[in-house]
Protein backbone atom coordinates (compact mmCIF):
# COMPACT_ATOMS: atom_id res chain seq x y z
CA UNK A 1 0.00 0.00 0.00
CA UNK A 2 0.90 3.35 0.14
CA UNK A 3 4.53 4.25 2.02
CA UNK A 4 4.82 7.71 1.49
CA UNK A 5 5.76 9.49 4.89
CA UNK A 6 3.72 12.84 5.94
CA UNK A 7 6.75 14.91 5.04
CA UNK A 8 6.77 13.23 1.29
CA UNK A 9 2.63 14.04 1.33
CA UNK A 10 3.29 17.83 2.49
CA UNK A 11 5.81 17.80 -0.69
CA UNK A 12 3.62 15.96 -3.16
CA UNK A 13 0.18 17.67 -1.89
CA UNK A 14 0.50 21.12 -3.62
CA UNK A 15 2.24 19.40 -6.86
CA UNK A 16 -1.35 17.56 -6.58
CA UNK A 17 -3.36 20.32 -6.63
CA UNK A 18 -1.33 23.17 -9.27
CA UNK A 19 -1.78 20.28 -12.60
CA UNK A 20 -5.45 19.89 -13.28
CA UNK A 21 -6.50 16.03 -13.37
CA UNK A 22 -6.80 15.52 -16.53
CA UNK A 23 -2.95 16.07 -17.15
CA UNK A 24 -1.94 14.42 -13.74
CA UNK A 25 0.36 12.04 -16.07
CA UNK A 26 3.01 14.86 -16.96
CA UNK A 27 3.42 15.18 -13.13
CA UNK A 28 4.52 12.18 -13.50
CA UNK A 29 8.17 13.80 -15.40
CA UNK A 30 9.25 15.03 -12.13
CA UNK A 31 11.05 11.78 -11.52
CA UNK A 32 12.93 11.90 -14.96
CA UNK A 33 14.00 15.20 -14.57
CA UNK A 34 15.59 14.46 -11.13
CA UNK A 35 17.18 11.16 -12.75
CA UNK A 36 18.48 13.42 -15.58
CA UNK A 37 19.84 16.35 -12.96
CA UNK A 38 21.48 13.60 -10.62
CA UNK A 39 23.34 12.27 -13.76
CA UNK A 40 24.76 15.29 -14.71
CA UNK A 41 25.68 15.49 -11.42
CA UNK A 42 27.13 12.46 -11.24
CA UNK A 43 29.16 13.45 -14.74
CA UNK A 44 30.63 17.01 -12.84
CA UNK A 45 31.34 14.77 -9.57
CA UNK A 46 32.82 11.07 -10.80
CA UNK A 47 33.31 11.89 -14.31
CA UNK A 48 32.49 10.41 -17.65
CA UNK A 49 33.13 7.06 -16.04
CA UNK A 50 30.85 7.66 -13.15
CA UNK A 51 28.16 8.84 -15.53
CA UNK A 52 28.32 6.68 -17.87
CA UNK A 53 28.02 3.17 -15.35
CA UNK A 54 25.21 5.13 -13.66
CA UNK A 55 22.96 5.55 -17.24
CA UNK A 56 23.61 2.46 -18.04
CA UNK A 57 22.69 1.15 -14.70
CA UNK A 58 19.66 2.94 -14.70
CA UNK A 59 18.18 1.14 -17.78
CA UNK A 60 19.41 -2.93 -17.48
CA UNK A 61 18.64 -2.51 -12.88
CA UNK A 62 15.81 -5.10 -12.29
CA UNK A 63 14.70 -3.00 -9.20
CA UNK A 64 13.40 -0.44 -12.29
CA UNK A 65 10.71 -3.12 -13.82
CA UNK A 66 8.46 -2.27 -11.29
CA UNK A 67 7.37 0.54 -10.46
CA UNK A 68 8.36 1.73 -13.89
CA UNK A 69 10.25 5.50 -14.16
CA UNK A 70 6.99 8.12 -14.84
CA UNK A 71 5.17 5.65 -13.55
CA UNK A 72 4.09 7.22 -10.33
CA UNK A 73 4.92 10.96 -9.24
CA UNK A 74 7.72 11.32 -7.35
CA UNK A 75 8.66 7.47 -6.69
CA UNK A 76 12.37 7.82 -7.06
CA UNK A 77 13.11 11.09 -5.29
CA UNK A 78 14.64 9.52 -2.38
CA UNK A 79 17.35 7.81 -4.49
CA UNK A 80 18.06 10.58 -6.66
CA UNK A 81 18.81 12.74 -3.62
CA UNK A 82 21.23 9.76 -2.04
CA UNK A 83 23.23 9.61 -5.08
CA UNK A 84 23.32 13.64 -5.05
CA UNK A 85 24.57 13.52 -1.68
CA UNK A 86 27.09 10.79 -2.41
CA UNK A 87 28.19 13.56 -5.44
CA UNK A 88 28.26 16.64 -2.63
CA UNK A 89 30.22 14.89 -0.74
CA UNK A 90 32.65 13.80 -3.13
CA UNK A 91 33.11 17.45 -4.18
CA UNK A 92 33.26 18.67 -0.43
CA UNK A 93 30.02 20.21 -0.24
CA UNK A 94 29.72 18.47 2.99
CA UNK A 95 26.52 20.55 4.28
CA UNK A 96 24.61 20.07 0.87
CA UNK A 97 25.91 16.48 1.38
CA UNK A 98 23.96 16.09 4.74
CA UNK A 99 21.07 18.13 3.27
CA UNK A 100 20.23 15.63 0.60
CA UNK A 101 20.44 12.50 3.12
CA UNK A 102 18.26 14.38 5.24
CA UNK A 103 15.88 14.95 2.83
CA UNK A 104 15.90 11.87 1.09
CA UNK A 105 15.35 10.37 5.03
CA UNK A 106 11.86 11.90 5.56
CA UNK A 107 10.83 10.45 2.36
CA UNK A 108 11.50 6.87 3.05
CA UNK A 109 13.19 6.91 6.93
CA UNK A 110 15.82 4.16 5.60
CA UNK A 111 18.31 6.11 4.05
CA UNK A 112 19.57 7.12 7.46
CA UNK A 113 20.76 3.87 7.56
CA UNK A 114 23.39 5.00 4.64
CA UNK A 115 25.56 7.02 7.47
CA UNK A 116 26.14 4.22 9.91
CA UNK A 117 29.77 4.03 8.38
CA UNK A 118 30.21 7.75 8.69
CA UNK A 119 28.70 7.17 12.60
CA UNK A 120 31.66 4.46 13.35
CA UNK A 121 33.97 6.24 12.04
CA UNK A 122 33.46 8.96 13.65
CA UNK A 123 33.52 6.59 16.53
CA UNK A 124 37.10 5.60 15.26
CA UNK A 125 38.23 9.15 15.48
CA UNK A 126 37.78 9.47 18.87
CA UNK A 127 38.79 6.43 20.49
CA UNK A 128 42.16 6.19 17.88
CA UNK A 129 42.95 9.59 16.71
CA UNK A 130 45.45 10.46 19.96
CA UNK A 131 47.00 13.90 18.35
CA UNK A 132 44.35 15.44 20.15
CA UNK A 133 43.91 15.12 23.61
CA UNK A 134 41.32 13.99 25.73
CA UNK A 135 39.93 17.40 26.73
CA UNK A 136 39.31 17.87 23.32
CA UNK A 137 37.45 14.61 22.56
CA UNK A 138 35.27 15.63 20.19
CA UNK A 139 37.62 17.64 18.40
CA UNK A 140 38.94 14.30 16.75
CA UNK A 141 35.74 13.83 15.13
CA UNK A 142 36.56 15.13 11.29
CA UNK A 143 34.86 18.59 10.83
CA UNK A 144 33.79 17.50 8.01
CA UNK A 145 31.35 14.93 9.90
CA UNK A 146 29.96 18.02 11.88
CA UNK A 147 28.97 19.73 8.90
CA UNK A 148 27.39 16.45 7.24
CA UNK A 149 25.29 16.64 10.85
CA UNK A 150 24.36 19.83 10.57
CA UNK A 151 23.21 19.71 6.72
CA UNK A 152 21.37 16.97 7.74
CA UNK A 153 19.90 18.45 10.97
CA UNK A 154 18.87 21.40 9.55
CA UNK A 155 16.49 19.69 6.78
CA UNK A 156 15.10 17.50 8.97
CA UNK A 157 14.15 19.90 11.34
CA UNK A 158 13.13 22.21 8.79
CA UNK A 159 10.60 20.10 6.88
CA UNK A 160 9.81 17.54 9.79
CA UNK A 161 8.80 20.86 11.75
CA UNK A 162 6.61 21.99 8.68
CA UNK A 163 5.12 18.95 8.04
CA UNK A 164 3.80 18.57 12.14
CA UNK A 165 2.69 22.52 12.07
CA UNK A 166 0.91 21.76 9.00
CA UNK A 167 -0.56 18.32 9.53
CA UNK A 168 -0.15 17.10 13.27
CA UNK A 169 1.62 14.82 14.78
CA UNK A 170 -1.47 12.03 14.46
CA UNK A 171 -0.42 11.32 10.79
CA UNK A 172 2.92 10.56 11.89
CA UNK A 173 2.22 8.08 14.58
CA UNK A 174 0.22 6.54 12.03
CA UNK A 175 2.99 6.07 9.33
CA UNK A 176 5.94 5.13 11.94
CA UNK A 177 2.81 2.59 13.42
CA UNK A 178 2.35 1.35 9.39
CA UNK A 179 5.95 1.19 8.88
CA UNK A 180 6.64 -0.75 11.63
CA UNK A 181 3.74 -3.45 10.80
CA UNK A 182 4.72 -3.21 6.57
CA UNK A 183 8.48 -4.46 8.22
CA UNK A 184 6.89 -7.63 10.84
CA UNK A 185 8.08 -10.90 9.43
CA UNK A 186 5.03 -12.20 9.03
CA UNK A 187 3.87 -9.36 6.58
CA UNK A 188 6.85 -10.77 4.23
CA UNK A 189 6.30 -11.60 0.67
CA UNK A 190 8.40 -12.72 -2.18
CA UNK A 191 9.01 -9.28 -3.08
CA UNK A 192 11.35 -8.47 -0.10
CA UNK A 193 15.02 -8.67 -0.08
CA UNK A 194 17.57 -9.27 2.95
CA UNK A 195 20.07 -11.29 4.35
CA UNK A 196 17.77 -13.04 6.33
CA UNK A 197 16.16 -13.89 3.05
CA UNK A 198 19.43 -15.08 2.01
CA UNK A 199 20.14 -16.94 5.06
CA UNK A 200 16.73 -19.00 5.17
CA UNK A 201 16.86 -20.25 1.45
CA UNK A 202 17.41 -24.00 0.87
CA UNK A 203 17.60 -24.44 -2.60
CA UNK A 204 13.93 -24.49 -3.35
CA UNK A 205 13.04 -24.07 -7.04
CA UNK A 206 9.11 -25.00 -7.12
CA UNK A 207 7.90 -22.55 -4.65
CA UNK A 208 7.32 -19.16 -5.98
CA UNK A 209 6.05 -17.36 -3.16
CA UNK A 210 7.53 -17.11 0.25
CA UNK A 211 5.68 -19.27 2.79
CA UNK A 212 5.02 -19.25 6.09
CA UNK A 213 7.23 -21.91 7.11
CA UNK A 214 10.30 -19.26 5.87
CA UNK A 215 8.58 -16.60 7.38
CA UNK A 216 8.82 -18.25 10.86
CA UNK A 217 12.45 -18.97 9.86
CA UNK A 218 12.89 -15.07 9.23
CA UNK A 219 10.99 -14.57 12.26
CA UNK A 220 13.71 -16.77 14.31
CA UNK A 221 16.44 -15.26 12.50
CA UNK A 222 15.51 -11.29 13.01
CA UNK A 223 17.24 -10.81 16.51
CA UNK A 224 20.48 -12.63 16.06
CA UNK A 225 20.93 -11.15 12.29
CA UNK A 226 20.52 -7.55 13.80
CA UNK A 227 22.92 -8.40 16.58
CA UNK A 228 25.43 -9.83 14.03
CA UNK A 229 24.74 -6.90 11.73
CA UNK A 230 25.81 -4.37 14.57
CA UNK A 231 29.04 -5.86 15.29
CA UNK A 232 29.96 -6.29 11.65
CA UNK A 233 28.83 -2.43 11.24
CA UNK A 234 31.67 -1.70 13.72
CA UNK A 235 34.15 -4.08 12.07
CA UNK A 236 33.21 -2.80 8.41
CA UNK A 237 33.40 0.88 10.19
CA UNK A 238 36.80 -0.26 11.61
CA UNK A 239 38.43 -0.79 8.59
CA UNK A 240 36.70 1.63 6.29
CA UNK A 241 38.48 4.45 9.01
CA UNK A 242 40.44 5.55 6.28
CA UNK A 243 38.29 5.63 3.57
CA UNK A 244 37.19 8.92 2.50
CA UNK A 245 33.50 10.17 3.21
CA UNK A 246 31.89 9.83 0.13
CA UNK A 247 33.21 6.09 -0.32
CA UNK A 248 31.74 4.71 3.50
CA UNK A 249 28.38 6.52 2.46
CA UNK A 250 28.06 4.94 -0.81
CA UNK A 251 28.93 1.27 0.63
CA UNK A 252 25.56 2.31 2.96
CA UNK A 253 23.83 -0.55 0.68
CA UNK A 254 25.77 -3.15 2.69
CA UNK A 255 24.39 -2.49 6.55
CA UNK A 256 20.79 -1.56 4.91
CA UNK A 257 21.17 -5.68 3.14
CA UNK A 258 22.01 -6.61 6.65
CA UNK A 259 19.42 -5.34 8.71
CA UNK A 260 16.13 -5.12 6.87
CA UNK A 261 13.94 -6.56 4.97
CA UNK A 262 12.86 -4.36 2.52
CA UNK A 263 10.92 -4.76 -1.38
CA UNK A 264 13.77 -5.28 -4.15
CA UNK A 265 12.12 -2.30 -5.93
CA UNK A 266 14.39 -0.26 -3.42
CA UNK A 267 17.26 -1.91 -4.02
CA UNK A 268 17.79 0.68 -7.28
CA UNK A 269 19.56 2.49 -4.69
CA UNK A 270 22.84 -0.08 -5.55
CA UNK A 271 23.38 3.10 -7.73
CA UNK A 272 25.19 4.72 -5.07
CA UNK A 273 27.38 1.91 -4.77
CA UNK A 274 27.77 1.72 -8.40
CA UNK A 275 28.73 5.26 -8.77
CA UNK A 276 31.74 4.98 -5.99
CA UNK A 277 33.29 2.08 -7.80
CA UNK A 278 33.82 4.25 -10.49
CA UNK A 279 35.75 6.82 -9.12
CA UNK A 280 38.77 4.66 -9.53
CA UNK A 281 39.00 1.37 -12.42
CA UNK A 282 42.83 0.86 -11.22
CA UNK A 283 41.86 -0.63 -8.37
CA UNK A 284 41.03 -4.11 -8.03
CA UNK A 285 37.91 -3.87 -5.05
CA UNK A 286 36.16 -1.44 -7.45
CA UNK A 287 36.20 -3.58 -10.66
CA UNK A 288 34.98 -6.43 -9.02
CA UNK A 289 32.69 -4.30 -7.34
CA UNK A 290 31.31 -3.34 -10.26
CA UNK A 291 31.19 -6.83 -11.76
CA UNK A 292 29.31 -8.07 -8.59
CA UNK A 293 26.68 -5.47 -9.31
CA UNK A 294 26.27 -5.58 -13.04
CA UNK A 295 26.32 -9.47 -12.17
CA UNK A 296 22.93 -9.08 -9.97
CA UNK A 297 21.34 -7.52 -13.12
CA UNK A 298 22.11 -10.38 -15.64
CA UNK A 299 21.43 -12.63 -13.47
CA UNK A 300 17.98 -11.34 -12.26
CA UNK A 301 16.71 -10.75 -16.12
CA UNK A 302 17.87 -13.73 -16.56
CA UNK A 303 16.02 -15.76 -13.94
CA UNK A 304 12.81 -13.66 -14.94
CA UNK A 305 13.10 -15.73 -18.86
CA UNK A 306 14.25 -18.75 -17.59
CA UNK A 307 11.17 -19.28 -14.35
CA UNK A 308 9.29 -16.47 -15.23
CA UNK A 309 6.98 -15.66 -12.03
CA UNK A 310 9.62 -17.17 -9.32
CA UNK A 311 9.93 -14.56 -7.40
CA UNK A 312 10.89 -16.56 -4.43
CA UNK A 313 14.01 -18.22 -6.09
CA UNK A 314 14.57 -14.80 -7.74
CA UNK A 315 14.97 -12.72 -4.38
CA UNK A 316 16.89 -15.63 -3.19
CA UNK A 317 19.53 -16.06 -5.36
CA UNK A 318 19.89 -11.90 -5.36
CA UNK A 319 20.48 -11.93 -1.53
CA UNK A 320 23.08 -14.90 -1.89
CA UNK A 321 24.75 -12.75 -4.33
CA UNK A 322 24.44 -9.36 -2.68
CA UNK A 323 25.54 -11.60 0.81
CA UNK A 324 28.99 -11.86 -1.32
CA UNK A 325 29.01 -8.55 -2.23
CA UNK A 326 29.09 -7.43 1.22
Amino acid sequence: GFNGTPVWTMIARPIVKAVPVENIKAATILDLVLIIVMLALVFWAFGAEGFVFAWVFITVCYSFRWPTITWVMLRYDWMTTMVIGVCMLKKRKYYAGGAFFGYATLMRYFPVIWLAFIVVKGLHAVVFRKNVPVSKLWFRVPRQYYKMLAGFTAVVVLLLGLSLAIDGTDVHKTSFENMKAHTEAHNLSSMRQGLQIALTYRGETEQKLISDEKREMVAELETPVRIASAIMILVFGFFLSRARSWEAVGLGLIPYFWLTTSSYYYYSMRLTAVVIHTSDLSKKRNVVGLVLLFGIELFSHASEHLMKGNRYFHISWMGISLTLYS
